[in-house]
């Protein structure tokens, strides 16, 4: 339900007979090696968190890196998404099952 929710609230597309479609992913994968940091969020996760920020009125054009702070000593709800060759972050936090975009 809430994957629906994000897709419909970061403009997605309605596909005649088939309901409601997230867009296509388009935003660009930054090299690995200019950042060094790492992408630790992938597929529908990644795509997910790049609309919920974009949603929130944010910018998020190219993708830096994506650290789970559940797969971390902290083992907390927290994502964090660092776009724009790091220029922007991110960190998107459950808060009573509801996700909060919080600017760093």
């Amino acid at each position: 339900m809430r994957k629906a929710f994000i897709a419909i609230a970061a403009a997605a597309v309605l596909m005649p007979a088939s309901g409601w479609a997230a867009p296509p992913f388009t935003t660009p994968l930054e090299p690995r090696s200019e950042s060094g940091l790492p992408l630790q969020i992938s597929g529908d996760t990644l795509e997910d968190l790049v609309a919920l920020v974009r949603a929130e009125g944010y910018r998020c054009d190219s993708i830096t890196a994506a650290v789970d702070m559940a797969n971390t000593v902290f083992t907390s709800k927290e994502k964090l998404l660092f776009c724009n060759h790091s220029t922007y972050s991110y960190s998107i936090v459950d808060k009573g099952g509801r996700l909060i975009v919080i600017v760093k």
